[in-house]
């Protein structure tokens, strides 16, 4: 993740990942920094001061399964605390592992940082949408995955991205070519 580091460093545009509008999500999860043993934890942003340190990436997922954890009335003290990571998904710890390595301590996963027992709360933040996916520094999208839990990686035929070679010779020609099926870029 060098050229995202070098790009924030050193390039005046991708400094200005802080939200111009000086505006936070309500809620963010402190995943610590880079090789950071923290577990997660749910933090408010009321009072966090809005500027490079404090820029965020936002998972997109699907909800594919009912098994995905939820932030709930019931279990906000405890999350703010530690997000148990035993009950996180595979996509969940790819999407703070690639956080953490992006040098960004903080994530915003929607199931985890709204709460979903609460229509107040829930349509309150569902009017945010916009800003919180228009000021992240980052956006991963989890579309390899079925459901919530496959993952942000995926095994792939690598014939699907390897070209073949193809030599063609006739009246005095003689090349090699890369070719590869259009179709298999879709996949």
């Amino acid at each position: 993740m060098r050229w995202f580091v070098s790009c924030i460093a050193n390039h005046s545009k991708c400094r200005e990942i802080g939200s111009p509008e000086g505006w936070l999500p309500t809620r963010l999860i402190d995943v610590g920094l880079a090789d950071s043993p923290q577990c997660p934890r749910l933090i408010s942003t009321n009072g966090l001061k809005c500027d490079n340190n404090s820029s965020y990436v936002a998972l997109s997922h699907r909800w594919a399964s009912t098994n995905v954890v939820k932030l709930e009335s019931s279990n906000i003290i405890s999350f703010m605390q530690r997000i148990p990571t035993e009950s996180l998904s595979h996509t969940f710890l790819d999407a703070i592992d690639f956080t953490r390595s992006l040098g960004v301590r903080y994530i915003w996963i929607d199931s985890l940082c709204i709460l979903q027992d609460s229509l107040k709360d829930w349509q309150a933040e569902a009017l945010q949408m916009h800003k919180i996916y228009r000021n992240c520094v980052c956006n991963i999208a989890a579309t390899g995955s079925s459901d919530n839990g496959g993952g942000l990686f995926q095994d792939r035929n690598k014939a699907w991205v390897t070209p073949g070679k193809v030599r063609i010779q006739y009246s005095g020609h003689d090349r090699v070519y890369l070719a590869s099926l259009g179709s298999l870029w879709g996949r």
